[in-house]
């Protein structure tokens, strides 16, 4: 299941809004050293203002959502693709394989090996 605007529930204007946001992470997707900073930018919000308007329509903070979205991301990946776990979290941003294993199973409870569906039984 992917994160998208149907994850929450928003008015029109908040819907097309954080349609752009997911958009501008996803164009980004494989790129460690884009921020929040840069997406505020992209959005062209000030830091302050994005962080405050990403958390009260979310109820979390853009870091969270941009980290969030990216692992939602290599879970479809892991599902969809023949693609290995640590390609996959090279093509989502993380260079520490580790890193994107731990947050990962944070995030789902349970590592992306578990994911995949070509795992014979």
């Amino acid at each position: 299941s992917m994160l998208s605007v149907d994850s929450y529930k928003f008015g029109n204007t908040d819907k097309e809004f954080m349609k752009k946001c997911f958009q501008t992470i996803e164009k980004h997707i494989d790129n460690s050293d884009f921020s929040v900073e840069l997406l505020a930018g992209e959005m062209l919000f000030s830091n302050r203002n994005f962080y405050r308007k990403i958390k009260a329509l979310t109820n979390q903070t853009p870091a969270e959502l941009v980290r969030i979205y990216r692992l939602h991301y290599a879970k479809r990946l892991l599902q969809n693709t023949d693609m290995k776990v640590f390609e996959i979290a090279m093509a989502i941003g993380y260079e520490d394989v580790n890193r994107f294993r731990q947050a990962y199973k944070k995030l789902f409870g349970f590592p992306p090996s578990e994911s995949i569906n070509n795992v014979v039984a």
